[in-house]
Protein backbone atom coordinates (compact mmCIF):
# COMPACT_ATOMS: atom_id res chain seq x y z
CA UNK A 1 0.00 0.00 0.00
CA UNK A 2 3.12 2.39 -0.51
CA UNK A 3 1.62 4.13 -3.09
CA UNK A 4 -2.20 4.94 -1.78
CA UNK A 5 -2.57 7.97 -0.30
CA UNK A 6 -3.69 8.97 3.22
CA UNK A 7 -6.84 10.47 1.39
CA UNK A 8 -7.46 7.26 -0.60
CA UNK A 9 -7.46 4.79 1.85
CA UNK A 10 -10.28 7.23 3.70
CA UNK A 11 -12.28 6.62 0.47
CA UNK A 12 -11.59 3.03 0.49
CA UNK A 13 -12.34 3.09 4.23
CA UNK A 14 -15.39 4.79 3.76
CA UNK A 15 -16.78 2.86 0.53
CA UNK A 16 -15.90 -0.47 2.86
CA UNK A 17 -18.03 0.52 5.31
CA UNK A 18 -20.92 1.21 3.40
CA UNK A 19 -20.52 -2.39 1.46
CA UNK A 20 -20.60 -3.97 4.79
CA UNK A 21 -23.48 -2.17 5.76
CA UNK A 22 -25.36 -2.36 2.38
CA UNK A 23 -27.29 -5.46 3.79
CA UNK A 24 -28.99 -3.64 6.71
CA UNK A 25 -25.94 -4.76 9.69
CA UNK A 26 -22.36 -4.82 9.76
CA UNK A 27 -21.88 -8.14 10.28
CA UNK A 28 -19.35 -9.61 12.51
CA UNK A 29 -16.86 -11.30 10.17
CA UNK A 30 -17.47 -7.82 8.20
CA UNK A 31 -16.35 -5.57 11.16
CA UNK A 32 -13.08 -7.70 11.38
CA UNK A 33 -12.18 -6.85 7.77
CA UNK A 34 -13.08 -3.05 9.04
CA UNK A 35 -11.01 -3.17 12.22
CA UNK A 36 -7.87 -4.69 9.54
CA UNK A 37 -8.43 -2.37 7.32
CA UNK A 38 -8.53 0.57 9.58
CA UNK A 39 -5.20 -0.91 11.17
CA UNK A 40 -3.52 -1.33 7.46
CA UNK A 41 -4.38 1.90 6.51
CA UNK A 42 -3.59 3.47 9.95
CA UNK A 43 -7.01 5.38 10.53
CA UNK A 44 -7.34 5.72 14.59
CA UNK A 45 -10.69 4.59 15.52
CA UNK A 46 -12.35 8.03 16.30
CA UNK A 47 -11.94 8.61 13.10
CA UNK A 48 -12.87 5.05 11.96
CA UNK A 49 -16.15 5.57 13.56
CA UNK A 50 -16.11 9.24 11.16
CA UNK A 51 -15.22 7.09 8.46
CA UNK A 52 -18.28 4.51 8.99
CA UNK A 53 -20.74 6.64 10.06
CA UNK A 54 -19.83 8.57 6.72
CA UNK A 55 -20.03 5.57 4.26
CA UNK A 56 -23.14 3.66 6.02
CA UNK A 57 -24.72 6.93 5.23
CA UNK A 58 -23.66 7.14 1.69
CA UNK A 59 -21.74 10.48 2.27
CA UNK A 60 -18.74 10.33 0.12
CA UNK A 61 -18.56 7.98 -1.85
CA UNK A 62 -16.43 8.84 -4.44
CA UNK A 63 -13.37 6.89 -6.45
CA UNK A 64 -10.22 8.21 -6.39
CA UNK A 65 -8.33 8.64 -10.39
CA UNK A 66 -5.41 6.64 -9.20
CA UNK A 67 -5.29 3.48 -11.22
CA UNK A 68 -3.30 1.45 -7.71
CA UNK A 69 -6.20 3.28 -5.34
CA UNK A 70 -8.94 1.77 -7.73
CA UNK A 71 -7.54 -1.56 -7.84
CA UNK A 72 -7.26 -1.46 -3.94
CA UNK A 73 -10.99 -0.80 -3.74
CA UNK A 74 -12.60 -3.58 -5.53
CA UNK A 75 -10.09 -5.67 -3.76
CA UNK A 76 -11.22 -4.37 -0.54
CA UNK A 77 -14.96 -4.13 -1.59
CA UNK A 78 -14.76 -7.99 -2.40
CA UNK A 79 -13.33 -9.03 1.06
CA UNK A 80 -15.60 -6.95 3.06
CA UNK A 81 -18.49 -8.10 0.75
CA UNK A 82 -17.04 -11.86 1.30
CA UNK A 83 -16.44 -11.96 4.80
CA UNK A 84 -19.86 -13.05 5.97
CA UNK A 85 -19.84 -15.99 3.25
CA UNK A 86 -22.43 -14.48 0.99
CA UNK A 87 -22.72 -11.87 -1.74
CA UNK A 88 -26.21 -10.69 -1.65
CA UNK A 89 -27.98 -8.55 -3.83
CA UNK A 90 -26.78 -5.05 -3.15
CA UNK A 91 -23.91 -5.69 -2.12
CA UNK A 92 -23.63 -7.41 -5.73
CA UNK A 93 -25.05 -4.07 -7.08
CA UNK A 94 -22.26 -1.81 -5.60
CA UNK A 95 -19.51 -3.76 -6.77
CA UNK A 96 -20.90 -3.79 -9.79
CA UNK A 97 -21.37 0.20 -10.18
CA UNK A 98 -17.78 0.75 -8.80
CA UNK A 99 -16.30 -1.86 -11.49
CA UNK A 100 -17.91 0.09 -13.97
CA UNK A 101 -16.94 3.30 -12.82
CA UNK A 102 -13.14 2.29 -12.66
CA UNK A 103 -13.54 0.59 -15.77
CA UNK A 104 -12.82 -2.85 -14.88
CA UNK A 105 -15.08 -5.39 -16.65
CA UNK A 106 -17.80 -7.86 -15.05
CA UNK A 107 -16.16 -10.76 -16.51
CA UNK A 108 -12.84 -9.09 -14.43
CA UNK A 109 -14.89 -8.65 -11.04
CA UNK A 110 -16.45 -11.90 -11.63
CA UNK A 111 -12.95 -13.61 -11.81
CA UNK A 112 -12.11 -11.56 -8.48
CA UNK A 113 -15.20 -12.62 -6.58
CA UNK A 114 -14.98 -16.43 -7.19
CA UNK A 115 -12.22 -16.99 -5.51
CA UNK A 116 -12.69 -15.23 -2.41
CA UNK A 117 -16.27 -16.76 -1.55
CA UNK A 118 -14.78 -19.84 -2.30
CA UNK A 119 -12.43 -19.88 -0.63
CA UNK A 120 -9.61 -20.58 -3.46
CA UNK A 121 -6.71 -18.99 -3.24
CA UNK A 122 -5.71 -15.43 -5.52
CA UNK A 123 -3.05 -15.00 -7.66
Amino acid sequence: MADLSPTGARRIYRIMCNVAACDGLIHPTERLVLEDAAKRFEIEAGEAKTLEADGVGGAGMDVGECESERATLITCMIDVAAADGRLDKAERKLLVQVARDIGLSREDLVEQIIPRMTGEPTG
